[in-house]
């Protein structure tokens, strides 16, 4: 998405452009070497310019509220991945659907079982906030991977920028001992750069230096994915 775009307007005729996300996608193939969608619709042209970049994709299809919708989005990340099965790594079936109390977990998981049936050799997850894992421990054992995002700034107690390494390292090891036997993830985090004080959680361009430079050095000295 550019400038003042976003995916509330794709239902007032946004159309995204595939010469942006050419653009885009040269830019992030010179720091890393995966990328992650989190819809499908709209972005069918995406894993063919991945693929011009070398990159590979964790390819995502958004639950919602909507089942029509939703069952749109899982048939089109299908048949996504089935034609681009070199470069998924991963696909990802919702991004935080429990924390917005889109589908129970019972629905969830049905998503992610016929996901699995139609894509018997892929990796599968779910993404969602650490917490959301731990009130729904049913989750777990339907996927591959299970996707964590710890973003210390929204945390119900806002983590200052001084603890919050340490708030993620902690979260990290918390969840490897609640769930041994499955991969953990980090599929989100960060600190932004400018927005309202959340009690001692200050956004400002400095901490989110700070924070992203001491998270890349943790998690690479961790072997974190």
């Amino acid at each position: 998405f550019g400038k003042n775009e976003s995916p509330l307007d794709f239902d007032k005729g946004l159309k995204l452009s595939s010469a942006q996300i050419d653009k885009d996608l040269a830019l992030l193939a010179q720091y890393t070497g995966c990328i992650r969608t989190y819809s499908t619709l709209g972005l069918e042209m995406v894993p063919a310019l991945a693929r011009k970049h070398g990159l590979k994709m964790w390819l995502g299809a958004w639950v919602s509220s909507d089942p029509v919708l939703t069952r749109k989005e899982i048939a089109a990340m299908v048949a996504l991945a089935k034609e681009n099965a070199d470069i998924i790594e991963t696909v990802v079936v919702g991004n935080e659907a429990l924390l917005r109390r889109d589908v129970s977990a019972s629905q969830l998981i049905g998503y992610i079982n016929e996901v699995k049936q139609a894509l018997p050799q892929m990796k599968i997850t779910y993404a969602d906030v650490w917490e959301f894992w731990n009130q729904h421990p049913s989750v777990a054992p339907s996927v591959d991977r299970v996707t964590i995002h710890i973003l210390p700034y929204w945390e119900d107690k806002p983590i200052e920028v001084e603890r919050a390494l340490l708030h993620v390292k902690n979260v990290y090891e918390e969840m490897k001992h609640k769930i041994p036997n499955k991969e953990i993830v980090i599929g989100e985090t960060g600190w932004p750069s400018f927005g309202r004080m959340r009690e001692g959680a200050l956004p400002s361009a400095v901490n989110q230096a700070i924070f992203t430079r001491g998270f890349v050095k943790m998690a690479e000295e961790n072997g974190w994915k």
